[in-house]
């Protein structure tokens, strides 16, 4: 097999290897990253598997990966509209806003084309937790004309996002 690196305008440079040699470097290179992911720095990372057994158990570790820091501030205007901020670590994002607030003064017609609405367009994990909360909606009871209906009757089964 024969491998060409670098740009493709002269300066490119080829690597011939058996498949067994390029398995072998790709483990190697694994291995080399799995323990520099650790904390191992190159002067400790074992290219010819003859690791001290107390590394190689520390190399296969799981990996504490940071969670990144999420914030949401809301600014609700009882009668107004809803401001919200989401943040990643400090930094601003766009997010997708999905309000289920049945005490708003809906009819049932206006509630299911919000509804069927928010359920078509959001992600497959959001689509999940809104039909969970418009299964049984606090405040249901302020909504106008529902009558007999189930809460999710003719409503989406599947997100329209994938």
């Amino acid at each position: 097999m024969t491998l060409i690196f670098g740009p493709s305008h002269g300066s490119e440079f080829e690597l011939s290897l058996d498949l067994e040699t390029l398995g072998e470097v790709v483990r190697l290179g694994a291995l080399a990253l799995a323990q520099a992911a650790r904390g191992f720095d190159s002067a400790h990372v074992s290219f010819d598997g003859s690791a001290d057994p107390s590394e190689l158990e520390r190399t296969s570790a799981v990996p504490k990966i940071a969670t990144p820091a999420i914030e949401v501030v809301v600014a609700r205007d009882p009668d107004g509209p809803t401001g919200i901020q989401v943040f990643v670590d400090g930094s601003p994002r766009t997010a997708a806003e999905y309000h289920v607030d049945a005490g708003a003064g809906w009819t049932w017609i206006e509630w299911m084309r919000a509804r069927d609405h928010n359920l078509v367009t959001a992600s497959s994990a959001a689509h999940a937790a809104l039909r969970e909360v418009y299964a049984n909606p606090p405040g249901g009871g302020y909504i106008c004309g529902r009558g007999s209906a189930g809460w999710l009757d003719g409503a989406p089964s599947d997100s329209g996002q994938r």
